[in-house]
């Protein structure tokens, strides 16, 4: 069966043979409707053809335009021989693409990952000696002065176990961190389900504080912990209000909870998006929710007496659909110069 063959499988039996009520289904729904093109399970045709009839760059465009997203963060695992032959023939890349240097691959897989550096001049043993902890930070000197990343990101969901090993300790604490700390970038850390790696979080925070760290949680009850710290510490900064990937819709309870401790100084949307479509509903529906939110937070503060100009509205809108994640990466937004 060919992809298209299956495609239409698929389609087939989501929006033909029965009504398209799940969420992915309404994120299909959501990006045909913003492209101007009328949903309809038998349209499948129409739509293939209008995708056909673009190329990659004017898709970009598109997406762009009614996103309005300026600049998107491309996920690099440098340990991936297929993606490093991409980065070392990228010419000058348009500059709102930018990279984040992928760690999971490095810091869970190091059994594997060092036959890899080994293969390519660094050393790589078993145990982290030395030499290794230096031949690693030398590798991520390289892509770090290749991709220029805006973070190095790291899922603790990529580990089978609940709490990190040596190993993984070790790697992050002095090699990742020293890199970024000299690089002057952030390390983002996505959270699971987990407690122990929870307090790992706690103990890198603190301990290191000339880092800073983006953070972000998928389960609810780690955003009270999130929360702590962004207040208790001034080198942590929160991003995403459900973790990427999930629903718009469990981001309200909270945005609305981190709006009230945080302000403006945090960054509610993440989407995680693969494709670039999934742009158009994950940035419709955040922007839609951030505009909700804001409008309640404005009312009660009406009620009480407070006095709205249409630029204190402006500068909150621009703090968190991305000026606080720029400000705390301490560097401007790239696709701000675009054109000029």
């Amino acid at each position: 069966m060919t992809q298209a063959e299956r495609a239409e499988r698929i389609w087939d039996a989501h929006f033909v043979k029965r009504t398209p009520m799940g969420e992915a289904s309404f994120s299909i729904l959501s990006v045909l409707h913003t492209l101007g093109l009328r949903p309809d399970g038998r349209r499948l045709p129409v739509y293939r053809e209008f995708f056909d009839r673009m190329s990659a760059s004017d898709h970009m465009e598109l997406v762009f335009k009614l996103t309005g997203v300026t600049t998107v963060c491309l996920s690099f695992d440098p340990l991936s021989q297929e993606q490093q032959a991409a980065w070392e023939s990228f010419g000058a890349l348009d500059p709102r693409l930018n990279a984040s240097l992928r760690l999971n691959a490095l810091i869970d897989g190091w059994s594997t990952a060092r036959l890899l550096l080994r293969n390519w001049g660094y050393e790589g043993e078993e145990e982290i000696t030395d030499k290794t902890v230096e031949s690693v930070r030398r590798f991520l000197r390289y892509w770090i002065a290749k991709v220029d990343p805006l973070y190095l990101v790291y899922d603790t969901g990529g580990s089978a176990s609940a709490s990190p090993s040596e190993t993984e300790r070790r790697l992050m604490e002095q090699c990742v961190l020293p890199v970024a700390g000299e690089a002057g970038i952030p390390t983002a850390i996505f959270l699971e389900d987990q407690y122990e790696r929870q307090y790992q979080i706690d103990e890198l925070v603190s301990r290191y504080p000339e880092n800073r760290f983006l953070c972000s949680a998928r389960c609810q009850y780690q955003q009270a912990q999130l929360k702590r710290l962004s207040r208790k510490y001034g080198n942590v900064h929160l991003f995403g209000c459900g973790g990427p990937r999930l629903p718009v819709s469990s981001m309200e309870p909270v945005l609305r909870t981190r709006m009230g401790l945080l302000g403006m100084d945090f960054t509610p949307a993440a989407s995680g998006a693969v494709v670039w479509d999934a742009l158009i509903p994950a940035w419709v529906g955040a922007r839609s929710l951030i505009a909700k939110v804001l409008i309640d937070k404005y009312g009660e503060l009406m009620n009480c007496g407070w006095q709205l100009a249409a630029e204190d509205i402006e500068r909150d809108a621009a703090a968190l659909l991305g000026e606080s994640f720029w400000r705390f990466l301490g560097r401007p937004n790239p696709a701000l110069h675009v054109g000029t």
